[in-house]
This record gives structure tokens, C-alpha cells and sequence, in this order.
């Protein structure tokens, strides 16, 4: 219902299943049957959403594009006011929106864009253009130092967007294979923001970014590889920023590690760390890597 109960109706649906056991197969195949907007995609992506999503790419023929997870939801207008400012925006090859976290059955609250102030803390990065509409400028820089604001579910894009080059998700990444997409697209392409929820977004306990050494490995990927990217454009300020958040991640991958035991990597982790910005308090989870395991054992006794 979150797609055949769109408010526009002129869909292309494509599912793509990657090995479900839960019934989406019966459920999907008899929708097929009586909504012809609807076709069915086989996956052999093993958990990649990457691949997954690429293969719903290789089939789609919409002018627009946009995506939606097992999990989540969309509001009954997401794309008819998505495809609504792309139109007047002839220039504007992508437009996201706010979107709320949810558990269970319940949606109701905020946004998590409203929740963080994003339009004030975006404010020199956007222009109002309408009823909660906005442009944006400069807005791949604000993305690399600040946050990127976009859920899977809330963005929307125009299809020649993926045509014109080897833009699609990364299969190579198991997670924040579309943060590393959507930092490409703003780069080069123009974004617009509408100040509404239109989709729910469920994080729930079994999903891939529940093991945080894997997540963290690939952010510090994406990253890495964003901010040798935009050497050239970031101001010295914008990279330093950039550093640091990085010095930030090597020093959450060594913790992880430590928690695990594994000293060898977390001391790899915390020098990597201490490469790119030394701070004191990384130094000292360094040298805690050298402490015999009784003695830490004992400080975390103390401390509880």
C-alpha cells in the first residue's frame, strides 16, 4: 500500500526480491496480478543492497526514480510533490525530503531533519523557493562537512541522471553504499529540499548496519575517498573538518576492537586515528591496548 496507494498514479513498480523468506513472493505475485504496474525482479545480490537496487536500475524506464526498503514507508504524496518540484526545477536532477523513524506501528512526531534543525543549520546553503521548498548551493561541501541529510527513501532523482555515466550504488560496500552515491550526485548535480515528512524509515535490530566494525569500515571508505574527491574544491577549513571526522571514525573503529579484544587492530586503528589528527584522548586508548587484560578488567570493575 506504501506504493500502488500513491496519490499518483502513473507508477512503474519494480520489486526486487534478494531471497526472501518471509512470504514477499506470494504477496508480490498476487498483486502482479491485478495491478499491471507492478513486476517482480529476482536478485542475486546476497545482501548487497548495492546489487540489489542495481537491479532494479537495469529495468526501470520511469522519467523519475526513487526507492523504497522492505521496511519502510511512504507518505501517499511522496511522489507526486517530488515529481511535482523536479518539473519546475528543470535544472534540478535531484530532490529529497524529511523523513521520520519509526518503530512498530506508531508514525506520528517529527522528522529527523526537523529534530536536528537542518534548515537552520543548512541556512547559508539554502534559498526558499516556494511553500517549503528550497534550492541549494554549495550544498556537497555542507554534505561532506556537516551531515548528509538524505534516507534512501527520501530521495528522488531523475532516470538520464544514471545514464550519462557509472553513477549507480557501489556493490563493493555492504554499507553506506547510497551516502557514497548521493555525495557523487551532489557534486555535480543540483539539489532541491522539500520540508515535509513524506517517508518512514524502520531500523530494526537484524539489519546490516547492526555490526558497527563493518559499518564503520565502510564510512571510513566513503570518506576517505569522498575527501580525495573534493580536494580540490573544499576550502582549508572544510578540510580540516573533514579530517577530523575521520580521525573520529579510525578512533570508534579502535574501540569496537577493543571491546571485542582484538588489541592488535584497535592499536592500528587509534594510530591511524592519531595520524590524521592526534588528540590526547586517543593517545590514551593507544596505550591501553598495552596494559595487561587483568588490569583493564579491573578499572572497568572500579569504574562500575
Amino acid at each position: 500500500r506504501a506504493v500502488t496507494g500513491q496519490t499518483e498514479r502513473d507508477l512503474e513498480i519494480l520489486v526486487v526480491d534478494d531471497g526472501s523468506t518471509d512470504g514477499t513472493l506470494e504477496i508480490v505475485r498476487e498483486l502482479a496480478h491485478s495491478d499491471r504496474r507492478i513486476s517482480l525482479l529476482s536478485s542475486a545480490g546476497k545482501g548487497c543492497p548495492g546489487a540489489t537496487r542495481n537491479r532494479g536500475l537495469e529495468r526501470a524506464q520511469g522519467t523519475y526514480i526513487c526507492f523504497l526498503d522492505g521496511d519502510d514507508f511512504y507518505h501517499p504524496e511522496k511522489v507526486s510533490r517530488s515529481v511535482s518540484l523536479l518539473e519546475s526545477l528543470p535544472q534540478t536532477d535531484l530532490v529529497f525530503h524529511d523523513c521520520m523513524r519509526f518503530s512498530g506501528n506508531t508514525r506520528t512526531g517529527k522528522g529527523v531533519l526537523a529534530e536536528n534543525y537542518f534548515v537552520s543549520r543548512a541556512a547559508r546553503h539554502l534559498e526558499k523557493i516556494g511553500d517549503s521548498a528550497y534550492s541549494t548551493r554549495d550544498f556537497y561541501a555542507f554534505m561532506s562537512v556537516v551531515v548528509i541529510p538524505f534516507f534512501t527513501c527520501s530521495v528522488m532523482i531523475r532516470r538520464a541522471l544514471l545514464d550519462s555515466g557509472n553513477l549507480w550504488f557501489r556493490e563493493d560496500l555492504r554499507t553506506g553504499e547510497d551516502i557514497e552515491l548521493w555525495l557523487r550526485l551532489a557534486q555535480r548535480h543540483r539539489v532541491a529540499y522539500l520540508d515535509h515528512v513524506l517517508s518512514y524509515y524502520r531500523r530494526h535490530p537484524g539489519s546490516l548496519t547492526s555490526d558497527p566494525v563493518r559499518q564503520i569500515l565502510d564510512s571510513i571508505q566513503v570518506h576517505s575517498e569522498n575527501l580525495w574527491r573534493g580536494s580540490g574544491i573544499f576550502s582549508r577549513r572544510e578540510i580540516r573538518i573533514c579530517h577530523s571526522k575521520l580521525a573520529g571514525k579510525f578512533f570508534d573503529l579502535g574501540y569496537q576492537y577493543f571491546l571485542r579484544s582484538n588489541r592488535r587492530e584497535a592499536r592500528v586503528a587509534y594510530w591511524n586515528s592519531m595520524k590524521i589528527g592526534f588528540r590526547t584522548r586517543t593517545l590514551a586508548a593507544y596505550l591501553k591496548t598495552f596494559a595487561p587484560t587483568a588490569v583493564v578488567g579491573m578499572r572497568r570493575r572500579t569504574s562500575a
